[in-house]
């Protein structure tokens, strides 16, 4: 199993610039250039989830999620 997960946007708390750009789980996986007659895709896409900021604050942001199932 490879598992992959990654920040998919940006939390109202975060250091990082507003107008940062983040690849969609789609096009993390096309990166990696697998040969897919030998693995499964279980998951590839966005998750949300609420997360929690440092002074207590709450967001709802999306991670990008790659679950693939090698076959041989």
């Amino acid at each position: 199993m490879l598992l992959i997960a990654a920040h998919g946007s940006r939390a109202p708390w975060s250091w990082a610039d507003a107008d940062t750009i983040y690849p969609t789980a789609d096009e993390e996986l096309a990166h990696l250039d697998l040969n897919q007659s030998e693995w499964r895709e279980v998951f590839v896409g966005p998750i949300e989830r609420v997360a929690n900021g440092p002074g207590g604050q709450t967001a709802t942001v999306t991670d990008t999620v790659i679950a693939l199932e090698k076959l041989q």
